[in-house]
């Protein structure tokens, strides 16, 4: 089990679920904000958001992602197996592309659920907040 919670791709899983789960409490939360406090946030300003954020952090992954398949790829040609498999694990880069990776999928999410009207003024609310919760 601790060989598998040091791959990359289970702590990009785990990113992926928190950012799908954080992202739909705004549907659950919905009906417990007052209407008149989601008013104020409008469908466009949440969706624009929502954009930017997808399509920023979808590049800095791919980036990323090109800066440590290149790494590894010159550690594999000069450096010994051992010194690849540490790369790999690195848990730095490992958060940060799995930061990356969860913050995309959590502004698709959001996206896809603005645009099929699953949030109401409330929770374009939560989901507008979260979103500045997570960059400060």
């Amino acid at each position: 089990m601790s060989q598998v919670m040091r791959q990359l791709w289970f702590v990009a899983a785990i990113y992926c679920v928190a950012g799908i789960a954080t992202a739909l409490i705004g549907i659950l939360l919905n009906p417990y904000i007052p209407e008149g406090l989601g008013e104020t946030i409008g469908v466009d300003s949440v969706g624009s958001l929502l954009s930017i954020i997808a399509s920023s952090m979808l590049t800095v992954l791919i980036f990323s992602l090109n800066t440590v398949v290149q790494a590894s790829s010159a550690a594999a040609n000069s450096a010994t197996p051992r010194a690849v498999g540490t790369l790999l694990q690195d848990r730095t880069a490992q958060s940060a592309l799995s930061t990356f990776l969860g913050s995309f999928i959590f502004s698709l999410v959001g996206l896809i659920a603005l645009n099929t009207n699953l949030y109401g003024t409330g929770g374009r609310l939560v989901l507008l907040s979260r979103r500045l919760l997570s960059s400060c």
